[in-house]
């Protein structure tokens, strides 16, 4: 007969499994797991992997004696065991050979009592046994899936921030890159404009030069005289001059004397009102056609059809009346009504497109009649048009720009 370990120190094991229960499930060492998740009373192995555990860890056998403030080795009776295995005074262990002497001596006095019921005693206890092992396995998986539950909950919302921040990160950096792009484009647009100052102040200085030059001139042959009363020398010094100034007029292209077609001078954006100048200044013949309704609505948005025309028309006026004498200006309409007429209002050229015939078509067809010809569109396909023909384009914006100015 084996004499079970709990008959010896059942009440130490007792104090140790109260210690286990109020720890933290990850406080229990691996080893002693299945003990705390064991229901009822130990099993004779169970018992025995405690015994060890307490026999190892001074910490649980510290804690199970002050589980236990009652333990006294000196005192008789079933708990003396208990009490030297846990408080260990000296000496203890012989003493303890002794407590499990009298323990063998007692069971095997009492063995023979019980011979008839043990085996079916055992057997119930295998059986309760085999019972509460599965309630613990089983228990010990729900707990498992528990944990594992609540492990991927805990990671979950990281997860979450990670990807959220990933996502940030990206808009951050599609941001940077499109705000740096965007100064580029404006430090582009930004040097061109400075340059067209420049270039306009330039022409408006060279402007007032030439005008101061020209008064200049004027006044002294409005106080010099007739030709006739001159004098040979000084009038041989003006004609000089006058050649000389003929000489710094733009250049002649092509044969038979024909003007150069149109161009702008180097730097001047067809955006722009140096542009308008520039054509405004430029010598013979030459025909401007404006895009109605294109320059119209880039002047302003608001009002009717023939308010959109009168404010067009009068900004028209003032460009025909600064430009040269070889100068005409027409406007071209698309129109729901005066279908296919014209009309000259105030020197300037307005016309109707015909039914079924867009404004841009009529615009290209006159730019290629004429021989220097400047078009004014915001549409691209229009002055693309144009510019195929020989016209120099002009956007409506640079018509707006010029207006604003004068």
């Amino acid at each position: 007969m084996r004499l079970r370990v709990t008959a010896v120190i059942g009440r130490a094991l007792e104090a140790a499994r109260g210690v286990l229960r109020d720890l933290e499930a990850d406080q229990v060492p691996a080893s002693l797991r299945r003990v705390v998740a064991h229901a009822g009373d130990l099993t004779p192995p169970l018992a025995d992997r405690l015994a060890r555990e307490i026999d190892r860890l001074d910490w649980l056998r510290r804690d199970a004696a002050k589980n236990w403030p009652e333990a006294d080795p000196k005192a008789t009776g079933p708990d003396r065991g208990s009490a030297l295995f846990l408080l260990r005074p000296e000496g203890w262990a012989i003493d303890l050979i002794g407590v499990a002497g009298d323990a063998a001596a007692a069971a095997a006095v009492t063995e023979g009592k019980r011979s008839g019921r043990v085996d079916e005693a055992r057997d119930r206890e295998l059986e309760v046994a085999r019972d509460k092992a599965k309630a613990a396995v089983k228990e010990v998986a729900d707990l498992q899936r528990k944990i594992a539950g609540l492990e991927r909950a805990e990671r979950a919302p990281e997860r979450e921030r990670a990807a959220t921040a990933a996502r940030d990160s990206e808009a951050l950096r599609t941001a940077a890159q499109r705000h740096a792009h965007e100064a580029e484009e404006m430090r582009r647009r930004l040097t061109a404009a400075e340059a067209s100052l420049v270039a306009a102040r330039d022409e408006v200085r060279q402007a007032k030069r030439e005008r101061a030059e020209a008064e200049r001139r004027l006044d002294a042959i409005r106080h010099a005289g007739s030709w006739a009363d001159r004098d040979p020398v000084d009038l041989a010094v003006h004609l000089d001059a006058v050649a000389a100034q003929a000489r710094l007029r733009p250049s002649i292209a092509g044969t038979g004397g024909a003007l150069a077609p149109p161009r702008l001078p180097a730097g001047v954006r067809p955006d722009s009102a140096a542009a308008v100048e520039a054509v405004l200044r430029m010598p013979g013949p030459i025909a401007v056609l404006v895009d109605g309704y294109n320059a119209g609505l880039a002047l302003g948005a608001a009002g009717s059809p023939g308010e959109v025309r009168g404010r067009l028309e009068d900004v028209l006026r003032r460009v025909r009346t600064l430009g040269g004498a070889g100068m005409t200006v027409s406007v071209v309409w698309d129109s729901a009504h005066d279908l296919g007429s014209r009309r000259v209002l105030d020197s300037i050229d307005v016309r109707f497109a015909p039914p079924g015939v867009p404004a841009d078509d009529v615009l290209v067809e006159l730019a290629g009649a004429a021989p220097r010809v400047v078009v004014v569109t915001n549409d691209r396909d229009v002055r693309e048009r144009a510019g195929a023909v020989g016209a120099l384009t002009l956007w409506s914006t640079a018509l707006v720009h010029w207006a604003k100015r004068r």
